[in-house]
């Protein structure tokens, strides 16, 4: 009744026994089907497009975690999304994601760029190796205090 008097006419038809649309009612009612309808198509459109990937991801991947554990999924990522371009580079030294223009960097330690958004992908662990020449010669190491005496060849992560 209040709709009724909002909009100054009749929607439905009352009496003691039924309740029916008047032709006012019923094209009122239509329409807010078909706007109804219309806001539905629209929200399932919008969420189709979040799963349609357009355009460049820009990558950079550190080197040997990338090759070995991220390379290998990207053939299967690209077919999944076709419409998707994939520029991949992969190094081990630090970059400015912005100014290098990259979305997407995949590095081993914790960054210092409290700015970035980062999630945990995997845990890795250190080896200390040697060749058999080497210990011969130079010694085995015993603890790694030692190893600051030795000529190691590190990978430092910040």
């Amino acid at each position: 009744m209040r709709l009724e008097d909002e909009l100054g006419v009749r929607l439905l038809q009352r009496t003691t026994r039924s309740l029916t649309l008047t032709k006012a009612g019923n094209r009122f009612y239509q329409r807010c089907q078909q706007i109804l309808n219309d806001l539905e198509e629209a929200e399932l459109e919008v969420k189709r497009s979040q799963l349609i990937l357009i355009g460049t991801l820009r990558l950079d991947l550190s080197f040997v975690f990338g090759k070995l554990h991220i390379a290998p999924a990207l053939l299967q990522f690209s077919a999944q999304y076709p419409e998707l371009n994939l520029n991949v580079s992969f190094n081990d030294r630090l970059i400015d994601l912005i100014e290098e223009g990259i979305d997407a960097t995949v590095r081993i330690g914790v960054s210092s760029d409290s700015g970035l958004i980062m999630h945990h992908l995997a845990t890795t662990r250190y080896i200390t190796c040697a060749s058999p020449h080497y210990l011969a010669r130079y010694g085995r190491p015993t603890t790694p205090t030692e190893l600051l005496q030795h000529r190691c060849v590190n990978f430092i992560f910040p």
